[in-house]
C-alpha cells in the first residue's frame, strides 16, 4: 500500500462482514499513521494469519512472519504493518520488533451513526495495528 492509496470502495465486498469490518481496520490504520511514524511511503500490510489448533505452540506463525518479513526486505518494501487481533500473534509480533500504532476493543467500535458494530464481541476482543520499519 502506498502513502497515496485510496481506500477500498466498500460496495465490491459482498460479505456483510467484511463491509462492517474493514472500516474499522481502515479506521485503525489512519489513526496508527504509518507513513508518518515510520517515515515511509510504502508499507506491506499483513492481514491475517490462523494457526489450526492442533499445530500451535509449536512455532509456525512466528516462522510465517519471519519469512515474510525477509521476503519483503528482499522485495526491497521499507516497511510492514499488520492487523493482529490476538493476544499471541501481538506478543509474536512485539518479539520480532513491530511497534504497536493504533488498537482498539472490538465490542467499542461504533459507525457513523454511533451504533455499536458488533455487538457480539466479547469484551477481550481487539484488533492492534503495529509495524515494523524494514
Amino acid at each position: 500500500m502506498s502513502k497515496d492509496a485510496i481506500a477500498p470502495n466498500m460496495s465490491q465486498f459482498q460479505s456483510p462482514e467484511m463491509k462492517k469490518i474493514v472500516p474499522f481496520i481502515l479506521n485503525l490504520q489512519e489513526q496508527g499513521k504509518v507513513f508518518d511514524v515510520l517515515g515511509v511511503h510504502e508499507v506491506a500490510t499483513l492481514v491475517s494469519l490462523s494457526i489450526e489448533r492442533e499445530f500451535r505452540q509449536q512455532g509456525l506463525a512466528t516462522e510465517f512472519y519471519r519469512r515474510t518479513i525477509a521476503f519483503l526486505k528482499a522485495k526491497m518494501y521499507p516497511a510492514v504493518e499488520g492487523c493482529f487481533s490476538s493476544p499471541y500473534a501481538r506478543k509474536i509480533a512485539e518479539k520480532l520488533g513491530f511497534q504497536e500504532l493504533s488498537s482498539a476493543y472490538v465490542a467499542e467500535y461504533k459507525d457513523a451513526k454511533g451504533e455499536v458494530v458488533f455487538p457480539n464481541a466479547a469484551p477481550e476482543d481487539f484488533i492492534s495495528i503495529m509495524a515494523l520499519k524494514l
